[in-house]
């Protein structure tokens, strides 16, 4: 009990306050939309990112769950393992999700049309430019639970905090360009810190195998 204490007691301080730095971030591009574009871009872009990300959020978080269990389990039991089964799970993950992109490529205005009207059509063309970002981030994040145990907390947390701040100053820079530039740029920034988020996260699992070598040798 009392090694399971110290694992996680740094996991309530960093873990609570990277969640705030990614909830707001999660925000922002709602928020600068909301101040730079018109009323008609903005709720096509909310009704396109609903539709694009929702079905795999709740996929994914359900997801997590299972992940951090097994990966709690491995870092007791087979810490080498983590590094391959991280590895593995996202590319498996990025191959089941990656038709999202094609789909919105060629159909997206045509679903989105069908589906909520002719009025909706601009919807399905946001979708296309934020079906990349969602298919890396929604590959990466259920295996962030790397970062929920042990040192690897604050790692966790400085990412977050390090996303929220880019996000918004980039965003903000972009913000006098025309909402396609603007999307291409919150896509673009999005799928650069997930694949940093990615390498972090394999960063964890390696550290994961140090940290039970060391304990064993003491």
């Amino acid at each position: 009990m009392l090694s399971v204490a110290k694992e996680y007691k740094d996991l309530p301080k960093y873990s609570l306050f990277g969640a705030l730095a990614n909830n707001t971030a999660a925000q922002v591009p709602t928020l600068i939309i909301t101040k730079y574009f018109s009323e008609s871009i903005l709720g096509s872009y909310n009704l396109a990112y609903r539709i694009v990300t929702a079905p795999l959020l709740l996929l994914t978080t359900a997801l997590s769950q299972v992940v951090f269990q097994k990966i709690t389990n491995l870092s007791h039991v087979s810490p080498k393992d983590i590094y391959s089964f991280v590895l593995k799970g996202t590319l498996g993950l990025f191959i089941l999700f990656f038709p999202l992109i094609p789909i919105m490529y060629f159909f997206g205005d045509i679903i989105f049309s069908i589906a909520f009207g002719d009025k909706w059509k601009l919807a399905g063309n946001y979708a296309v430019y934020l079906s990349f970002s969602a298919v890396f981030q929604l590959s990466v994040s259920p295996f962030s639970t790397v970062l929920l145990i042990g040192n690897n907390v604050r790692i966790g947390m400085l990412w977050q905090v390090f996303y929220f701040t880019s996000i918004t100053i980039t965003l903000l820079l972009a913000s006098s360009s025309n909402i396609d530039m603007f999307l291409i740029v919150l896509v673009s920034h999005n799928i650069l810190l997930y694949l940093l988020y990615f390498f972090l996260i394999l960063l964890g699992s390696k550290r994961l195998v140090n940290i039970n070598n060391t304990t064993i040798k003491k």
